[in-house]
């Protein structure tokens, strides 16, 4: 959640499964987190995957599960 969206005085919420609330007479907007994407994972730029599973945000297993890399697509992003 975002309080005071577009203003100088805009902060971001703490993540919480509770509700937040704005400060009195302030104004909040969700901020969502990431989404699903619009093309297959397949059609993603391969150079952007590999940088994910250099970043840890992907192992290399999900990598060519879901994004359809090469085994030495793989190897070649964890050797640099």
């Amino acid at each position: 959640v975002v309080f005071h969206p577009a203003t100088p005085r805009a902060a971001r919420g703490p993540a919480a499964p509770a509700t937040p609330r704005p400060p009195p007479g302030g104004r909040a907007r969700p901020a969502p987190g990431g989404g699903g994407g619009v093309l297959p994972p397949a059609e993603r730029d391969r150079e952007l995957v590999k940088g994910d599973i250099q970043d840890g945000l992907i192992t290399p297993q999900k990598a060519m599960e879901v994004y359809g890399l090469t085994e030495a697509e793989v190897a070649e992003a964890l050797a640099d």
